[in-house]
C-alpha cells in the first residue's frame, strides 16, 4: 500500500470514529421530495443517515437528495428548487448562508405581520409543517426576500422581491431583514435601496421631513437601520421614511424605493 493511499484510509477511518453528534449540523428531511440541480457529489449508500452526515461534514455542501430506491447520495453546493419525487428524500443545511458558515440561520430576522400577503415574486413553494418551518426556509436562502405562509393549506410561498402588501386574514407573510454590521443592506449603503420614479408605497411611515431631492431622502433611509423604504414628493419636498413596503402603486407626484434585500 502506498503512503498516499495509507493516509486516505487513515483519514476515513478517523472520520468514521467521530460520532455522529459531533459532525452533524440541523437539517431539514422533507420526505417524497427533489431537489435537482447544484450536484457537485454522487456515491452509492443504503443509508439516509450516512448521506446527511457527509453533507454535514462538508462545508461546500448546503442541500442533499437521497434515493432510497437507487442507494444514491447526491450532495449539492446550492439549494435548488424543490419537486414530488417519491423515491427521494431531499433536505438543507442550517446555518449556511450560501457564502460560508453563520451559524444558527444566519443571524437574519425576519417580520411577522399577520393577517398580510406579500403578491408575486414567488420562486418557490412547499407544504410546511408550520410558521416556524416556513420562516426557516426563507431565512437559510440567500435568494428569499420574502415569506407568505397560508395557515388553510399550510403552504409556504418563498419570495425573492417584495410585492404589494394586502390584506389577507388566512396568511402570515414577513420581509427578511439582513441589516446587521456588515454586508449588503447595512446602514449608509444607498446602492441597496431601490429608485422608483412616478410611484409611491403608501402606508407604513414612521417619519417625515423637508428633504431637498428624492437622492437626498433616498440617502436618509440608508443611513437609518429601521428604514425598509421611502417615498419622496415633489411638489411638496417631503421625505416619507417606512419601516416597510406598504401598497405600491402609481403618483406621478412621487419617487419612492425599497431596501434590496438578498
Amino acid at each position: 500500500m502506498t503512503t498516499q493511499s495509507c493516509r486516505t484510509l487513515w483519514i476515513a477511518l478517523a472520520l468514521a470514529a467521530l460520532p455522529f453528534a459531533a459532525v452533524a449540523q440541523d437539517f431539514s428531511e422533507e420526505a417524497g421530495t427533489d431537489r435537482p440541480g447544484g450536484d457537485y457529489s454522487t456515491f452509492r449508500t443504503d443509508s439516509l443517515t450516512e448521506c446527511k452526515r457527509s453533507c454535514a461534514r462538508d462545508r461546500r455542501c448546503q442541500a442533499y437528495t437521497f434515493n432510497s430506491v437507487e442507494s444514491i447520495c447526491y450532495l449539492k453546493d446550492r439549494i435548488t428548487k424543490t419537486s414530488r419525487d417519491s423515491r427521494k428524500v431531499s433536505g438543507v443545511k442550517e446555518g449556511y448562508d450560501g457564502g460560508g458558515w453563520s451559524g444558527g440561520g444566519g443571524g437574519r430576522e425576519l417580520s411577522e405581520e399577520r393577517g398580510i400577503d406579500y403578491r408575486g415574486g414567488d420562486y418557490d413553494n412547499f407544504r410546511a409543517q408550520d410558521l416556524r418551518d416556513c420562516k426557516s426556509g426563507c431565512r437559510r436562502d440567500r435568494r428569499c426576500q420574502a415569506y407568505v405562509y397560508n395557515t388553510s393549506s399550510r403552504m409556504c410561498y418563498l419570495k425573492d422581491r417584495v410585492g404589494s402588501r394586502e390584506h389577507d386574514g388566512n396568511k402570515v407573510a414577513g420581509i427578511k431583514d439582513d441589516r446587521g454590521d456588515h454586508g449588503p443592506g447595512r446602514p449608509g449603503d444607498d446602492g441597496d435601496l431601490t429608485r422608483e420614479p412616478g410611484f409611491d408605497y403608501a402606508g407604513r411611515d414612521y417619519t417625515h421631513f423637508r428633504s431637498r431631492s428624492a437622492d437626498s431622502c433616498r440617502d436618509e433611509c440608508g443611513r437609518d437601520r429601521k428604514c425598509m423604504a421611502y417615498t419622496f414628493s415633489i411638489s411638496n419636498e417631503m421625505c416619507y421614511l417606512k419601516d416597510g413596503a406598504g401598497t405600491r402603486r402609481r403618483d406621478p407626484d412621487k419617487v419612492t424605493g425599497t431596501r434590496r434585500l438578498y
